[in-house]
């Protein structure tokens, strides 16, 4: 135990292990081990770990032994059936032998940054045309899609690289077409599937709500618009959004406050975004904090001296508030 041979010992093993492979290579050809034999070996493996030196001695070796002795594999492609035998068998080698998330981890950190030549990424292309995913694999993945959309950031990287991907390879007017097509079949196998409570951006019916009068006051939003330079507030949105009109978002999603504290304004596609009840929590929180550094000490003197006195005015008169009440919901 702890023995430790010298480097000239190793070196007359090594060569002795080599000469006696080569002597009698064929004895162990085709020879399939026992379970057992494999248990035990299996067993002996592991928690070894090689030092940086014994690996880096292993690759060379590795890299000698195929420039002399190229794989008789190279080349080869396997039949379909072979494919079949491989995939079944690494599918149960997982099933018994489960990867934990550690390990998980682990390999995702390895895997980071890492960019896959354009040839790669044509041959993986390939390898899946044709192919059919089950009922149980669409199931996973689309539950793994519905966790990641619920991320923000994940949505913003997911959006730039569709817009990359789309600049790079528009759309031709026959594939716009196929997707409507495409679309509009969906629609009409799935009924209401959009519609009401099962749209992302439901909110319990309030859009049936009248806004409050304030709202549509024009000096009221000039201020609004004035607080921010007129520009969508939302940090993520992105550069092809600043030709897009610009809402009046309501922070709490009620229609009746308008405090200066609960309004925003944002273009289109963010206040989308923030209307979608998996994303809303998000942005109500970024918003809050948007508007808390917006509504300075004497940006709030104008807009409560406006509020105070619009307020008064309105309830002041019942004629003018219902004017105001047609006037929003016209």
């Amino acid at each position: 135990m702890g023995r430790k041979h010298t480097e000239e010992t190793k070196a007359k093993l090594s060569k002795a292990q080599k000469e006696y492979l080569n002597n009698n290579s064929h004895q162990s050809l085709g020879k399939k081990l026992s379970e057992e034999t494999k248990a035990k070996l299996s067993e002996l493996a592991k928690g070894r770990k090689h030092t940086e030196q014994a690996r880096a001695k292993m690759s060379l070796a590795q890299i000698e032994r195929f420039k002399n002795n190229p794989s008789p594999c190279i080349g080869l492609k396997p039949s379909e059936e072979t494919r079949k035998k491989m995939s079944l068998g690494q599918k149960q080698w997982y099933n018994n032998n489960p990867v934990s998330e550690e390990t998980r981890m682990k390999i995702s950190i390895a895997l980071k940054g890492r960019k896959f030549s354009e040839e790669h990424l044509h041959n993986m292309s390939l390898s899946q045309k044709g192919k059919k995913a089950s009922k149980e694999t669409r199931a996973k993945l689309s539950e793994a899609q519905i966790e990641r959309n619920k991320n923000p950031e994940e949505r913003l990287k997911m959006r730039e690289s569709m817009l990359k991907r789309y600049e790079k390879n528009p759309l031709t007017e026959e594939q716009k077409q196929k997707y409507a097509m495409q679309l509009k079949k969906w629609h009409k196998a799935n009924p209401g599937a959009t519609v009401g409570e099962n749209n992302p951006a439901w909110k319990g019916g309030i859009s049936c709500l009248p806004y409050a009068p304030i709202f549509s006051d024009s000096g009221y939003r000039d201020l609004l618009w004035a607080r921010q330079d007129g520009v969508c507030m939302n940090p993520n949105c992105s550069e092809d959004h600043l030709d897009k009109p610009l809402f009046l978002h309501h922070i709490d999603h009620e229609k009746e406050n308008t405090l200066p504290e609960n309004l925003i304004g944002v273009c289109v596609s963010c206040n989308a975004i923030a209307e979608n009840k998996e994303t809303k929590d998000y942005y109500n929180k970024l918003y809050q904090g948007i508007t808390a550094e917006l509504n300075n000490q004497e940006t709030m003197k104008y807009f409560n001296n406006y509020y105070t006195n619009f307020m008064d005015l309105t309830f002041s008169n019942p004629e003018q508030q219902l004017s105001l009440l047609e006037a929003v919901n016209q």
